[in-house]
């Protein structure tokens, strides 16, 4: 029986992997959400009908079930409406718990590389004979999506830790990244975070696959049966590295053996770390090392994660996803790794408010690895403001000699004159509308 499904935040990475889904098997599609991205504009070129205001009174009449996003305020009106009204409703955690927990889940976890990880995971998986079905926290460019659909028992999936929601899942293969201090508004302490962790090493199913990064301490962790993967001496790890043509070159040692001769064209090291992961994972669920070697070649990378906008001669300019301290500063050394003699300017926009007074001086630390540092104001997304926290604070621990705080009109008229040799743009918020108006400024300089 067909159903309508409502979304409430439908334009958030998870929630649109969501309602993809539900369109995908028939069910119809609504939701809402406070600002029309251009996520939401495809949404919308699906046959999903999406509005931008709080408009209770409107609400369908129709729907059967509601599907909503903890980013959503608990003053919004639809969702005391609707929170108050007979329509069953679940978090989308739930959902996606409900969906992938009846066949073959492998789940990616971690406060950081989960989406890049996932991303190659699920490709290499649908190059396989196994295939796989796919709900993704970014745009691969091998799906041209954030999903992946097939009639396979294998889900790829994001184990996000915001608000605890890969508690809801019951994983056969579960590999965790790292687990780094984050959302210290949901836990309070790291050793919460560590916990919560714990706990969801525990919810794999018998016989399941833990797999760990080499840097994590598994005694951090309940489960203690598990293999690792790195870039150094791990049951899975790289070895004979090598870049040829701006490619990494590599061999993949496992405990089974060897497989000789991988090719991966996504840059920084940190990301050959990745893709040493999602192959140990496929590995683990029986993907073959010539299917591995095959499908690796040809995987394309992800929007916003690394992503080479602009490369000339006088300009290079790179966007990323980065909006945590680790990740930036992992980001911007791989970045002066591959340009270590042109002058590096970083456009970075805080990511909350809570998390920009959790650690300003950490993103000050990371964000001095440039040479000149352009911050906007915080985008906010669920939060409110908190009183004495702005970008000043990041600013102010920066140690780079060029340093500003900017809005779009004032730093798009910056690059008409400053001429960047290598500009990288950062953050979750929506400083990804910035990219192609700076592409174009870009463009005409050069």
């Amino acid at each position: 029986m067909k159903e309508h499904i409502y979304f409430l935040g439908i334009g958030g990475i998870g929630m649109s992997a969501l309602a993809r889904y539900h369109l995908h098997i028939g069910n119809k599609v609504s939701g809402y959400d406070r600002y029309r991205s251009s996520l939401c504009k495809s949404l919308e070129d699906e046959g999903m009908h999406i509005h931008y205001e709080d408009r209770s009174a409107d609400l369908p009449q129709d729907l059967d079930r509601v599907v909503y996003t903890p980013a959503i305020p608990a003053n919004l009106g639809e969702f005391q409406i609707l929170e108050k009204s007979s329509t069953p409703m679940s978090k989308r955690a739930k959902e996606l718990g409900h969906i992938s927990n009846k066949g073959i889940s492998m789940a990616v976890a971690g406060t950081h590389g989960k989406t890049s990880i996932s991303c190659i995971l699920a490709h290499l998986m649908a190059q396989s004979s196994f295939d796989c079905q796919a709900f993704l926290g970014g745009i691969s460019k091998n799906f041209k999506s954030n999903v992946h659909f097939s009639s396979s028992k294998h889900y790829v999936l994001e184990a996000d830790e915001y608000d605890r929601s890969f508690l809801q899942l019951e994983p056969n293969f579960l590999l965790i990244s790292s687990i780094d201090a984050d959302h210290l508004d949901i836990y309070g302490s790291s050793e919460e975070i560590q916990k919560g962790f714990s706990v969801l090493t525990q919810r794999l199913r018998p016989g399941g696959h833990l797999l760990l990064n080499e840097k994590i301490d598994p005694q951090l962790l309940t489960e203690s049966k598990h293999f690792s993967y790195g870039l150094e001496d791990a049951d899975f790890s790289a070895e004979n590295i090598a870049l040829t043509d701006g490619d990494f070159v590599f061999d993949l040692k496992h405990p089974e053996g060897k497989i000789e001769h991988l090719k991966f064209s996504y840059p920084g090291r940190h990301n050959l770390e990745n893709a040493v992961g999602a192959c140990a994972m496929a590995l683990l669920a029986g993907v073959s090392g010539n299917e591995i070697r095959e499908a690796l070649g040809s995987f394309k990378g992800i929007e916003r994660r690394f992503d080479l906008q602009l490369a000339t001669d006088s300009c290079v300019y790179i966007d990323d996803y980065a909006h945590h301290p680790t990740e930036i500063e992992t980001s911007l050394r791989s970045i002066r790794e591959l340009y270590p003699n042109r002058k590096m300017e970083v456009l970075f926009q805080p990511h909350l408010y809570s998390r920009t007074r959790d650690f300003a001086t950490e993103f000050g630390k990371a964000l001095s690895e440039a040479d000149a540092v352009f911050i906007t104001d915080i985008y906010p997304a669920r939060e409110a403001p908190l009183e004495g926290i702005s970008s000043q604070l990041i600013l102010e621990k920066v140690s780079a000699s060029q340093k500003k705080l900017v809005d779009k009109d004032e730093f798009l008229e910056y690059l008409k004159s400053a001429q960047p040799e290598l500009l990288v743009s950062m953050g979750a918020g929506d400083v990804s509308e910035w990219v192609e108006p700076i592409t174009n400024c870009l463009q005409e300089l050069d």
